[in-house]
């Protein structure tokens, strides 16, 4: 995924990463002066979990 891809999902996008082959759904998105900010809850975990455009997580992240 590009950043340009990253900045443009939206709520109920689904995603995959082949690297630890899991997929996810974005729960969440925060824009402000600091970037874009997701929230991704994970197929089988109770948790959400916060990515960054700052991080390189995403990077390995692709589109469903």
């Amino acid at each position: 995924m590009t950043i340009d891809e990253f900045r443009a999902l939206k709520v109920g996008d689904q995603i995959s990463n082949p690297m630890s082959d899991s997929l996810g759904t974005i729960s969440e998105i925060v824009r402000n002066r600091s970037g874009v900010h997701v929230y991704v809850q994970w197929s089988g975990s109770p948790k959400t979990i916060h990515f960054s455009e700052h991080m390189t997580a995403w990077m390995h992240w692709s589109k469903e």
